[in-house]
């Protein structure tokens, strides 16, 4: 990944792990619903973990990707997501 400039997607959905794999100092990861895909509301308590996993990564960029739009839960996801981070200290553009 790193001679290419390459970097790994993680993906959030049902029945995969929900590991964070961080390339080239990077983050990118789309989130698709842990139950149900494209439907699923993500709770506060997961969204915390993932920003904890974030922060926690050394990444120096995040590109995270709600695709959990079926229902209208995706934007409502990403403002908690952001939260969740400013509340840790991250910069969010």
């Amino acid at each position: 990944f790193e001679q290419r400039s390459l970097i790994f997607c993680t993906v959030s959905a049902p029945r995969l792990p929900e590991d964070l794999i961080t390339t080239n100092k990077m983050i990118y990861a789309r989130l698709h619903g842990r139950s149900r895909w494209y439907r699923d509301d993500y709770t506060d308590e997961e969204l915390e973990a993932w920003a904890g996993k974030i922060r926690d990564s050394g990444a120096r960029e995040a590109w995270i990707y709600f695709d959990n739009d079926r229902d209208a839960f995706a934007i409502k996801n990403a403002h908690e997501l952001i939260r969740c981070l400013r509340r840790m200290g991250l910069e969010v553009l």
